[in-house]
């Protein structure tokens, strides 16, 4: 783990960027009921007779609108076991918002400061947390009996200076999958080095798959982008270097940048792409599903396509070894639940994240969306999948969320619009990097310390 005083040396930048944008490729979320849910719409249970009555403010960020029911009924169900409660929520989907670290920021610590708050674990709120903005919540982990029952590579992103601040509930994991039928019938193995891969992108188009590799990010979502940056960066450089990166202190001309670039140039160079290489992002999906695409860098949650079947021939492996003496960090997104320092009613909080992750409260939690369960107590029937990516994340030594969760902004923008216009054209790189390291300096400054 990185010291405090590396972690969390953050510079607030000048100005901040405030992006939303709809995910039209994944139609947007859903409220229980069919309507449509606006990424900060308001969802308040009935009020009660009593002007005395306690009204605890959940604020909800899900990623899609399955999420957002699972922690929205709950809440109604501990509001009415609980006379005398109010539970109000609002409900933001990040599906909808590319890079959402300023959102969090100004609805969490915000002038109307909510009593809970779910959303992603560590990344870009570990300073927030090493600030003081959350409460320590050492105690009810310890209460819960998570030592042992969370991965821990999990436990140490809830973690900050040795204290517990976020309660983790479920868990994406972004390896890359591919089609067992199209590697089968090239003879091919899931490749553990890099080197590996790229043979393995020549042996598919020599078989006649024009696009080895599929690559979302064309359109209004621009995240996939990200994936193979971050993939290549931690496998290169390291997860330090990569947070460093992430929060605006070093600079996009570093040499260990360029070493990144110029690792991702194999995949133009040996054909692992199609012409183009960038496509919208549920086509890489389409084309796993009918067996055009081979493999895909994304995270688990293209089976919500319903495109996607679990009898489809998909698998997924590990991203391949670059340099052997850089400890292996994998790439997840976490939720969990935490409580800002100003919260109002911090015990009555606490007892609702209680409910929240009781054992059948995850299990139902399972049967809406599926996802892993980070309680490893709880088995809710997994499918084969999530029984996997359970294992990896037990097994796994170090954990990084997505690149727009790490990153805060509008370092996260800068990245995103330097990986996608690298995808769209990589002979404009130079300009591109001078283009984004201009926008970091007036952001935070001249470039820190490295890792």
């Amino acid at each position: 783990m990185r010291g405090a005083d590396t972690l969390f040396r953050r510079r607030r930048p000048a100005s901040l960027l405030s992006i939303l944008l709809l995910l039209s490729a994944c139609g947007g979320a859903r409220s229980e009921t069919g309507g449509s849910l606006a990424p900060a719409s308001a969802s308040a249970a009935s009020p009660r007779a009593s002007e005395t009555a306690t009204v605890l403010s959940f604020a909800i960020f899900a990623g899609g609108g399955a999420h957002m029911k699972w922690m929205n009924d709950a809440a109604k169900a501990y509001e009415a076991a609980h006379p005398g409660l109010t539970v109000t929520t609002t409900l933001h989907d990040f599906y909808s918002v590319p890079v959402p670290y300023q959102q969090l920021e100004d609805t969490y610590f915000g002038s109307d400061t909510p009593d809970l708050v779910s959303g992603f674990v560590g990344g870009s709120l570990r300073a927030d947390a090493a600030a003081g903005k959350f409460l320590d919540l050492t105690d009810l982990w310890n209460e819960l009996g998570l030592d042992g029952a969370i991965p821990p590579a999990v436990a140490d992103l809830a973690t900050v200076d040795g204290r517990r601040y976020w309660i983790p509930t479920l868990a994406q994991w972004n390896p890359i999958f591919y089609r067992t039928d199209l590697f089968a019938q090239s003879d091919l193995t899931p490749p553990a080095t890099w080197d590996e891969l790229l043979a393995d992108c020549h042996a598919l188009r020599a078989a006649g798959i024009d696009r080895p590799i599929g690559q979302a990010g064309d359109g209004a979502w621009p995240p996939p982008a990200a994936r193979w940056f971050s993939t290549i960066d931690l496998a290169i450089n390291g997860a330090d270097f990569h947070e460093a990166l992430a929060e605006g202190s070093i600079s996009w001309t570093d040499p260990r940048v360029r070493a990144v670039f110029a690792t991702w140039s194999d995949l133009f160079d040996s054909g692992c792409y199609g012409d183009p290489a960038m496509q919208s992002y549920s086509a890489p999906i389409l084309g796993l599903h009918f067996g055009d695409i081979a493999m895909e860098n994304l995270g688990e949650w293209i089976f919500e396509n319903p495109v996607l079947t679990n009898d489809d021939p998909i698998d997924f492996f590990r991203p391949p070894v670059i340099d052997p003496g850089v400890p292996r960090t994998d790439i997840v997104l976490v939720y969990g639940l935490a409580i800002p320092a100003d919260a109002a009613h911090p015990d009555q909080a606490r007892d609702l994240i209680r409910s929240l992750v009781s054992a059948d409260s995850l299990r139902t939690a399972y049967q809406t969306v599926p996802r892993v369960i980070l309680d490893t107590r709880v088995d809710p029937g997994y499918l084969p999948r999530h029984a996997k990516g359970l294992q990896l994340l037990e097994n796994a030594g170090r954990l990084v969320q997505l690149w727009e969760f790490t990153a805060t902004q509008p370092q996260g923008t800068i990245g995103l619009n330097l990986f996608t216009a690298f995808l769209k054209d990589p002979s404009t790189l130079e300009a591109d990097l001078a283009t984004a390291e201009h926008a970091r300096s007036v952001a935070y400054g001249p470039p820190g310390a490295a890792p």
